[in-house]
């Protein structure tokens, strides 16, 4: 073949070969085009889940919610009823995340992704198992590129990976699943309240209910002492509005810590009364809430209180700090001076 036969041939093999890789990059857009937008779980009914497992690296179980037909709980925390609110979001966004980019389907590059194999300790990312009538689902949750509101994710018995238009928010502490809202009474429904040391030292107040305000006075402030402030004692009834959990501890297990506490008590115009006797574990902070139910209660103020009643049995709750503080106030907290009276 002479060397102008070789040249054209050279030519045609180079042509040929441009033609088929831009005809593969042609099928490949088009073929990426076609599940651009479209959902990446498609058919996931989040109304059958009634399971969801979530695992960390090193393949460690790090919270399981479970629905009963009492609602959505905590499993690592006795079935607490969980944040649905929380759990409905990352249904939600698992089940609406639309698929923005191909990735690699290289097992070997998945962990570049935060992909990769879960049982790995240095593994990021996590594993979220969905459990219904219909069987399970797992998929994996990796890293969200800088600057995007995007996330890499993969089916977990699937090679490829892609990128999705979410972020989903999966803490790994059952206690960050827990419905958080505890105490929601208002300073205007406590008549009276006190503290009671193991010391001895005992604190009382109540409300005047002719006041315009809501102002306590001390029922047994000593002779001569001074209050650094009028509503110094309104510290105390403050605690138990809108009063948020971070954990909880079954009332079994805080039977131990029981002996030799500070009871703070509170009572109200409806004729009922929350005590709560107060511990720490370490520096943790917790209160065991008992309500005591009146005589003459009517019929809704009853109902109203054995509610609250269901809801604080069986539990011991770990509180902020300094709601524990206000609630077990002490002298040199609220008179002048700071020191407590002989």
């Amino acid at each position: 073949m002479s060397r102008r036969e070789l040249s054209i041939l050279a030519v045609l093999t180079g042509a040929v070969l441009l033609l088929t890789a831009v005809m593969y990059n042609i099928r490949h857009q088009s073929g990426d085009q076609e599940y651009m937008g479209t959902l990446w779980l498609e058919n996931l009914d989040i109304n059958s889940v009634t399971r969801i497992d979530v695992t960390g690296p090193g393949n460690v179980p790090e919270v399981t919610l479970e629905r009963r037909p009492e609602g959505w709980g905590v499993v690592q925390r006795q079935h607490y009823p969980a944040n649905v609110g929380a759990i409905r979001s990352l249904l939600l966004d698992l089940s609406e995340a639309k698929l923005l980019e191909r990735k690699t389907s290289d097992p070997a590059q998945h962990a570049q992704l935060g992909l990769g194999g879960i049982e790995r300790l240095d593994a990021k990312g996590r594993l979220v198992t969905l459990h219904s009538a219909d069987g399970e689902r797992s998929v994996r949750i990796g890293t969200s590129p800088d600057g995007r509101s995007a996330t890499y994710v993969r089916n977990a018995d699937a090679d490829q990976s892609w990128l999705v238009d979410r972020t989903f928010t999966i803490p790994e502490e059952p206690r960050r699943w827990l419905d958080t809202n505890l105490l929601d009474i208002g300073m205007e429904q406590v008549s009276r309240m006190e503290v009671v040391h193991p010391d001895g030292e005992r604190i009382e107040g109540q409300r005047a209910e002719e006041a315009e305000d809501v102002k306590f006075t001390v029922l047994n402030l000593p002779e001569g002492a001074v209050l650094k402030s009028e509503y110094a004692l309104n510290r105390m009834a403050s605690a138990i509005t809108s009063l948020s959990l971070e954990d909880v501890m079954p009332a079994s297990q805080a039977e131990v810590y029981l002996k030799d506490v500070a009871r703070a008590r509170y009572e109200f115009y409806q004729g009922y009364s929350l005590e709560a006797r107060l511990f720490s574990v370490g520096v943790e902070r917790y209160a065991r809430f008992t309500v005591h139910l009146g005589e003459n209660m009517s019929e809704e103020d009853h109902a109203q209180a054995d509610l609250l009643a269901r809801h604080l049995e069986g539990w011991a709750f770990r509180i902020p700090s300094f709601a524990h503080n206000s609630m077990a106030l002490r002298w040199s907290d609220i008179l002048e001076g700071g020191e407590e009276p002989e």
